[in-house]
């Protein structure tokens, strides 16, 4: 009447999770977190605390397994992220998280310590992606700033070269700019 083959894939994550933690698959530093790290961890602390209170349990954890994903990527962790990540796994993983929150090294449980707050100055985002169509079809994204207006967007993606590549020589009928989504160039020639 009922499977247990989804314990497989939260097996593979506490696996993952442990060896991120523990056995130093990304190396633990007592250096600062950069600004993406940052990013990542206050974005999984939100969606972890308001999956949480609304007990959406399943988008909950698999928030923690994209910060997991993510931070395989990192050439190091911060100790200060790795803990405040601890602290969002104990609801979910409580006795993988005891240990390994002894393993960095406090005395108490995890269980007394308070719950990590987001801030949303690290959800900001510097920059976005803007998809660039020539006639209708998509032809290029292009990186602009996120408070860019609308002639520094227009001029960033104009100087693009895929866009130049179905641009040049040909006149620009119309343009159309959707702020931090898509650009849409009209040409003929």
């Amino acid at each position: 009447p009922w499977s247990i083959s989804g314990v497989d894939g939260v097996f593979r994550f506490l696996n993952r999770a442990w060896r991120l933690m523990a056995e130093g698959a990304v190396p633990m530093t007592d250096d600062e977190p950069s600004k993406e790290q940052l990013k990542v961890l206050h974005t999984t602390i939100k969606r972890v605390s308001q999956d949480t209170e609304r007990l959406g349990f399943n988008t909950a954890i698999a928030a923690m397994m994209e910060f997991v994903n993510a931070a395989y990527k990192w050439e190091n962790i911060p100790k200060a992220v790795a803990t405040d990540f601890v602290k969002l796994l104990n609801p979910y993983a409580p006795h993988i998280s005891e240990e390994l929150w002894e393993r960095l090294g406090h005395q108490s449980s995890v269980s007394n310590s308070e719950w990590p707050e987001w801030k949303e100055e690290y959800l900001v985002e510097d920059s976005i992606k803007v998809a660039v169509q020539v006639n209708g079809k998509v032809r290029a994204t292009v990186e602009v700033p996120a408070d860019a207006d609308k002639d520094t967007v227009l001029g960033k993606i104009k100087e693009n070269e895929q866009v130049k590549k179905w641009t040049d020589g040909k006149e620009i009928k119309k343009e159309i700019y959707v702020p931090g989504k898509i650009c849409n160039f009209v040409v003929v020639g």
